[in-house]
């Protein structure tokens, strides 16, 4: 029932988003990049349902900067 989904919803942890852009400034990333690259890990880390840890994220942004 419609009550039961809000309280589940409601009891639900939220989310923190694991990477701030002055994390991704101190490995080097431009600061003109830099909310590119969030608006990139932010996509991933919601497709993963909220899974992905920063070290994750910072491995997978490493991996894409490098090709």
């Amino acid at each position: 029932r419609i009550e039961n989904i809000f309280l589940q919803l409601r009891n639900k942890q939220k989310q923190v988003f694991p990477i701030s852009g002055k994390e991704l400034e101190a490995l080097g990333i431009s600061r003109t990049e830099i909310g590119r690259e969030l608006s990139y890990l932010q996509e991933k880390w919601i497709i993963s349902n909220f899974e992905l840890t920063k070290q994750n994220l910072i491995k997978m942004l490493k991996q894409k900067n490098e090709k």
